[in-house]
């Protein structure tokens, strides 16, 4: 007679009263029952009506915060999130904590501050009206879909790094550019202002106008470290903090 092999065999899972009334109200919540907006009833009427204790009910309620499914608001009570943007915002977190963007942050830095100083010597009035034009595209299409302009933004960059006229400089940029449109730049229409951004990029065309590439090193650092901490308040906004998720 053959064994069963022990790797078919799962642990067993031992799960606390709390989590259990969280998964309870959960499936609540993913079938419908439950709608986003609803306001959930108070500690005391869910302790009475799962015939558990309100620390119980109070812990379990923080898992669904924790998952997004739920969102409190302080004496008015805790009302239901809308699930499916929950996840939404859930993978996008999840990227966002990998590590690898901050080194993304870092050698952008360098090679656009690098890149921005050179091109302050070297930009030609032709390549500055482009750049303008670029922008009147960009907020016009902003203005007729705030969603859209987002990845065009980077057509600024990839500009002023062009006119440093290193063709090394602008492949690198080309990889950074990749990883941003796939990692950064899916998240910014839910925290940025596209006005703002308008504005900022404004700002870099018109410093690297007066040729001082000391003057746009310092702008780029500026813009650059406001578009890192798109990320940064991101994150701390899920950890509870509050920062401020619009840059002036």
């Amino acid at each position: 007679m053959s064994k069963i092999p022990l790797n078919l065999i799962t642990p067993v899972r031992i799960q606390s009263v709390s989590d259990h009334v969280a998964e309870k109200l959960e499936k609540l919540i993913l079938d419908g029952l439950l709608s986003p907006g609803d306001q959930l009833p108070s500690e005391e009427e869910l302790a009475a009506a799962l015939h558990v204790g309100r620390s119980t009910v109070r812990e379990a309620k923080q898992v669904l915060v924790t998952k997004g499914l739920i969102v409190p608001r302080g004496r008015s009570g805790a009302f239901v999130a809308d699930p499916h943007a929950s996840r939404e915002v859930d993978a996008i977190l999840r990227a966002l904590r990998d590590p690898s963007h901050e080194e993304v942050h870092q050698v952008r830095r360098i090679v656009e501050l690098a890149a921005c100083q050179l091109a302050a010597e070297l930009v030609t009035p032709k390549e500055i009206k482009r750049m303008r034009t670029n922008m009147e595209n960009i907020e016009a299409q902003a203005e007729a879909n705030g969603a859209s302009p987002w990845p065009r933004f980077l057509e600024i960059h990839f500009l002023i790094v062009q006119a440093a006229r290193n063709r090394l400089l602008s492949s690198i940029y080309e990889l950074i550019m990749q990883s941003l449109k796939r990692n950064q730049v899916p998240f910014l229409p839910l925290i940025a202002d596209w006005n703002k951004e308008v504005e900022a990029h404004k700002r870099l065309i018109d410093v690297l106008e007066q040729g001082d590439p000391e003057a746009m090193a310092d702008e780029m650092s500026r813009h650059l470290e406001n578009s890192d901490k798109y990320r940064r308040d991101l994150l701390n906004y899920q950890a509870g903090n509050e920062p401020s998720l619009m840059h002036d």
